[in-house]
């Protein structure tokens, strides 16, 4: 699961809590904080700028190949 979380957004607590149980009950998490980022700033560029939006695909874009590499592994 990947999570990105806005330093500054109202739902901060919230999601925080969210990992913690998800990590006790053992689920695979890669958790980005952005200190200073508003919710959903890995997404609007308005919101958060270029470097971050950038920065942010292209974390996406390696978990999304690790996914698939790890699926095509298991269905060898």
């Amino acid at each position: 699961m990947l999570i990105f979380i806005g330093g500054v957004e109202t739902l901060r607590p919230s999601i925080e809590r969210f990992v913690e149980k998800a990590k006790a009950e053992g689920v695979d998490l890669q958790v980005h904080l952005k200190e200073g980022k508003a919710h959903d700033y890995a997404l609007i560029r308005d919101i958060a700028g270029s470097q971050a939006v950038t920065e942010a695909n292209q974390i996406i874009g390696r978990f999304v190949a690790g996914v698939r590499d790890q699926y095509l592994r298991l269905t060898a």
